[in-house]
């Protein structure tokens, strides 16, 4: 979870030191991320409503269990990080 701060804290310095001196690179870079981001969810949506008719109501039940297995176990796992200083920092000192 560390490294979205850092890319986005890094593409916001890269901005700034592009400002001053060209500001069309600028443009041009946060136009291509932003039409990148709609590229991909335009894809994304238009798959899912091109395979929603393939799937029966058993079918997306399944799929609803296993992302919501999947969610749970990034959750515990960012718990775990969040965590994890707690309990080592505490090992570390006896």
């Amino acid at each position: 979870m560390e490294k979205v701060p850092h890319f986005s804290g890094s593409w916001s310095l890269k901005l700034r030191n592009l400002s001053g001196k060209n500001c069309l690179t600028a443009i041009l870079l946060v136009s291509g991320v932003f039409l990148g981001s709609a590229l991909w969810w335009l894809l994304l949506s238009g798959g899912v409503g091109l395979l929603r008719t393939r799937f029966s109501a058993r079918g997306f039940h399944w799929i609803h269990r296993v992302s919501g297995v999947i969610l749970f176990g990034f959750g515990l796992a960012a718990l775990a990080h969040l965590l994890s200083p707690l309990f080592f920092s505490r090992l570390r000192s006896r």
